[in-house]
């Protein structure tokens, strides 16, 4: 799949972060920072990914996996819980 849909997105994520006039003079830093953390990411990306595995192989499969099911649990309880939270305080829901 790679990351070019991803960092495409988060591109125009950082451009709509300045797109007002007054901010328009910083864009060009946000984009060299951004370009910084994707490749310094990219550097300690292998790296980390051998220790996850080797971690993984420590614990077992089974618990690697029971531990990721319950991180994606909890992430779906915080999509929920800002849904929920937007609803009850009459706020507008989040422009995607």
């Amino acid at each position: 799949m790679g990351t070019g849909l991803f960092k495409g997105n988060l591109q125009v994520m950082v451009g709509d972060l300045y797109k007002r006039p007054e901010l328009s003079g910083k864009r060009d830093a946000a984009f060299s920072i951004f370009y910084m953390a994707i490749n310094i990411g990219a550097l300690f990306a292998p790296s980390a990914a051998v220790k996850i595995m080797e971690y993984a192989q420590g614990i077992g499969f089974s618990k690697a996996t029971a531990i990721t099911a319950f991180c994606r649990r909890l992430r779906l309880v915080g999509h929920l819980d800002d849904h929920l939270f937007r609803f009850a305080f009459h706020l507008p829901p989040r422009r995607r």
